[in-house]
């Protein structure tokens, strides 16, 4: 499964949100911003929508991710930079208004949306960069669950069929970090610099398998995080 150019329209959707009200992250913005060039440029050529902010409601992230799996497309990218939570009722990427009552999306909404509206034959890839949740809801409120982990992951996408991958930045005992130096989180850093060659095969071509494997090399020796991989290895 390769990154690089198919012959098909290939399609986008950025997502970050370092404005929540409580626990608000530093380098959000830069990694979406910096992987929404990246995609555009002509080696990948994703058609990238990027939905930053304040702007990253639960409504229109929702309304973002139908249309995403609603167009036609033979590749689908869907990247998120945030806060991930985990209830015994769901898993969540945390929107900027979230709260006690909407905790944000369900990851078994997305794996639905997937499932019901991207073509069987289509690619689907998943970088989550959003193990970063602190012991509250965004906008404070105390709510009864955990930063997102990657068993959470496992529960609401608990297989992905041909064709779909899924690449989340650590273990479930684990965090994932930010690095103020280089204003990007440290995960999303070296996505980006795999995809700027250092993944690249003797071809030059760039795979999902060879990116996760460039990725997971970075943090073999740091002991900060493991990123996980689901799904395809080809």
């Amino acid at each position: 499964m390769s990154l690089d150019q198919g012959t098909l329209e290939r399609l986008a959707l950025v997502v970050e949100i370092d404005a929540y009200p409580n626990q608000p992250l530093q380098v959000c913005t830069r990694d979406a911003n910096d992987m929404a060039v990246l995609l555009s440029m002509p080696e990948y050529d994703f058609k990238c929508t990027t939905l930053l902010n304040t702007d990253c409601t639960g409504k229109l992230l929702r309304q973002h991710l139908e249309n995403l799996f609603r167009s036609a497309a033979d590749t689908y990218l869907f990247y998120f930079s945030g806060h991930g939570w985990a209830t015994d009722l769901g898993v969540y990427l945390v929107t900027v208004d979230s709260d006690e009552d909407d905790k944000g999306i369900d990851l078994d909404l997305l794996k639905r949306l997937i499932t019901n509206l991207a073509p069987k034959e289509s690619t689907v890839i998943l970088i989550l960069d959003c193990c970063h949740a602190g012991a509250a809801s965004p906008k404070g409120h105390v709510v009864a669950g955990v930063q997102m982990r990657a068993q959470d992951v496992a529960v609401a996408i608990p297989f992905l069929s041909h064709g779909r991958v899924l690449i989340a930045a650590c273990k479930g005992d684990q965090l994932a970090y930010e690095d103020t130096r280089t204003g990007h989180g440290v995960f999303t850093s070296y996505i980006l610099q795999g995809m700027l060659g250092d993944a690249s095969d003797r071809d030059g071509a760039v795979s999902v398998a060879g990116l996760y494997d460039y990725v997971s090399s970075q943090f073999s020796n740091t002991g900060l995080q493991t990123p996980v991989f689901r799904g395809d290895i080809v």
